[in-house]
């Protein structure tokens, strides 16, 4: 049996990236930063719909270290109100964060609302959660931690790491054993690990392992990834995992070729308002080219568009490669 008389429901998310701004104005910045609040706030609300027990944050809340002290107010305040509807809220830090969050009174009064400040664990009923914060050097050594506090309890665990096997971005980079950890030796008491940092929600190591991905996108690399939360149920005998799209803000990447003059108009006739990103390839710019490049699509009329590559002593490539599969997040069902 996989936990005794256990009946709960969980969603689970990570790398909100709260108070991350780009843009080329001050408006811009403030669209992009309030459009991942718009994406955090749109999950709480399906935590509600759905009428989970907690929402799992697995690290990476704030998209810095020390983040303005309005950004950590509404987020609070996010959390507040969850929390005030009766529905708990765990985090662990992640490497945004410097492996550590700002301390907040919500954790003094509310016992659904945890922070795994170091490695630890929680019952929840009849199920245990074990997090830790993101570990900087040898990772492995928290999880064998881990299994140790675990005991032979039927467990949960909740971190912010790299796992083998995570890929990521349309050219599908896949990080090999030797830049990240394996499960293999985890013990059966510890039925999956919930994680982020890899902005692309994916299960690996025979579905041991899940990303959430991120509920927004921070890079255009994200483009062609679908951005949501994580729906787990827990029944007496199984679990189950299920991804759930949520509304994302679009991104374009057009490609352009130089090899003789640059046409501006050329360019213009493809550009659009949302997030746009001009990739430039054939040649190297000159700097005088560099220069015309943004006079001719100023700021104020242009406050989302970027180019790449940025440097002129960059040696144009290709950046993008097409697309060469569907994203695909298959539901996750264990019977024991």
């Amino acid at each position: 049996m996989f936990f005794k008389k256990a009946n709960m429901k969980f969603l689970a998310i990570a790398d909100t990236h709260l108070g991350y701004a780009s843009g080329r104005t001050a408006k811009a910045r403030k669209y992009v930063q309030n459009s991942f609040f718009k994406s955090f706030d749109y999950v709480l609300q399906q935590a509600r719909k759905r009428k989970v027990d907690y929402v799992l944050h697995a690290g990476d809340l704030f998209n810095r270290s020390k983040p303005p002290k309005k950004v950590i107010s509404k987020t609070f305040d996010h959390i507040e109100n969850l929390l005030n509807d009766g529905i708990g809220f765990i985090v662990v830090p992640g490497n945004h964060e410097r492996a550590k969050l700002p301390d907040t009174l919500l954790t003094y009064f509310n016992d659904h609302f945890i922070i795994f400040r170091k490695l630890s664990k929680v019952k929840l009923d009849e199920i245990t959660l074990i997090g830790f914060p993101f570990a900087y050097k040898s990772p492995i050594t928290q999880i064998n931690q881990a299994i140790k506090l675990a005991n032979n309890d039927s467990s949960i665990l909740l971190c912010h790491q790299l796992f083998y096997g995570a890929w990521f971005g349309p050219s599908e980079y896949h990080f090999s054993a030797k830049d990240a950890l394996t499960t293999y030796h985890l013990p059966q008491n510890i039925k999956f690990i919930i994680t982020g940092h890899i902005h692309r929600a994916q299960s690996i190591q025979a579905n041991r392992v899940v990303f959430t991905g991120s509920t927004e996108r921070s890079s255009f690399v994200e483009i062609i990834e679908p951005k949501g939360y994580l729906e787990i149920d827990i029944e007496n005998d199984h679990h189950s995992i299920k991804f759930n799209e949520i509304p994302s803000v679009s991104m374009k990447i057009i490609e352009h070729s130089i090899n003789g003059k640059i046409n501006f108009n050329e360019i213009e006739d493809k550009l659009t308002e949302y997030r746009t990103l001009v990739r430039l390839t054939g040649r190297r710019l000159k700097q005088t080219e560099l220069d015309k490049m943004y006079t001719y699509f100023p700021y104020q009329h242009w406050p989302l568009l970027s180019f790449s590559p940025k440097s002129i002593n960059f040696q144009l490539k290709p950046i993008y490669t097409a697309f060469s599969r569907e994203f695909e997040f298959k539901e996750i069902r264990a019977d024991y």
